[in-house]
């Protein structure tokens, strides 16, 4: 499998020369094999994913793309109406999340006239289809997907994504502290190649925001050690957060870790390999 990091922020995007290290965009993550892929969530991140799959596709090639979204928060969705694939009559799209309700509704909302010229999804080229992620283990396009509920508010999904014996973890926007939140976390990550992780405050921060539906970088690394996962990625990054204070973070994630767990900080365009 072949992980791709197109956005990394949390909230909103704060481009700037003191983050041009670890990018801007929200998120968005692409997982592939071979040439099946899925798409985590819509930030503005699937904007320079999309760039690139126009760019070695033509207009007229037939594109089916499975998109999982963790929850349905601006920065987790506000880049589909940018994302061209949508547009192309050539473009079959699968939508996941908690429900086809859910999904569709806000799909609509994204394209209506009050957020968008389109005036809704029916003016768009591609076909969409929108499904509910099952309680069990899911064939989605041609990947194994299990998934648990995350603390946060209105709730999160976090997804485990399998191929062949490989396995890797999402798990956006959580506040760790909830034992049986967290145990049903690290149950899913369970000896995963790689665990993404929501690492959006400092441990000072952490105490300040209680409630906000996000965790420090030093829970997410506990999270990580107890699920027994080899390497641990922060993700969801604070948007004031500059490349010299996410360097520090990696560092000190990476002494409390040990050498238990490899602990990367997530930066746009990284790109994994387990």
């Amino acid at each position: 499998m072949r992980i791709t990091l197109w956005g990394t922020r949390g909230a909103i995007t704060t481009p700037g020369p003191s983050k041009l290290e670890h990018g801007a965009n929200t998120a968005c993550v692409t997982i592939t094999d071979g040439d099946r892929m899925l798409i985590l969530d819509a930030g503005i991140g699937i904007i320079p994913l999309s760039e690139r799959l126009m760019a070695t596709k033509r207009p007229k090639d037939h594109l089916h793309l499975y998109l999982l979204l963790s929850h349905l928060h601006w920065d987790h969705v506000i880049g589909l109406p940018f994302f061209i694939p949508v547009f192309l009559p050539s473009t079959t799209l699968e939508i996941y999340g908690r429900s086809t309700q859910e999904v569709e509704a806000a799909t609509e909302r994204l394209f209506t006239s009050t957020y968008s010229p389109i005036k809704g999804t029916e003016n768009l080229g591609a076909t969409l289809i929108y499904r509910a992620v099952e309680p069990n283990t899911n064939d989605i396009g041609g990947f194994r997907v299990t998934h648990s509920t995350l603390r946060h508010p209105a709730d999160s999904l976090a997804y485990r994504i399998e191929s062949g014996d490989q396995a890797v973890v999402y798990a956006t926007d959580h506040e760790a502290g909830d034992a049986a939140s967290d145990n049903a976390l690290i149950d899913l990550a369970r000896g995963a190649d790689i665990l993404i992780h929501d690492a959006q405050w400092t441990v000072s921060e952490q105490g300040q925001y209680e409630g906000f539906g996000h965790s420090s970088w030093k829970q997410a690394v506990d999270n990580g050690l107890a699920a027994g996962v080899k390497t641990l990625v922060l993700f969801h990054h604070h948007p004031h957060h500059d490349d010299q204070l996410l360097n520090d973070i990696a560092s000190q994630a990476t002494a409390h870790a040990g050498d238990a767990l490899e602990v990367l900080v997530a930066r746009d365009n990284m790109v994994l390999e387990p």
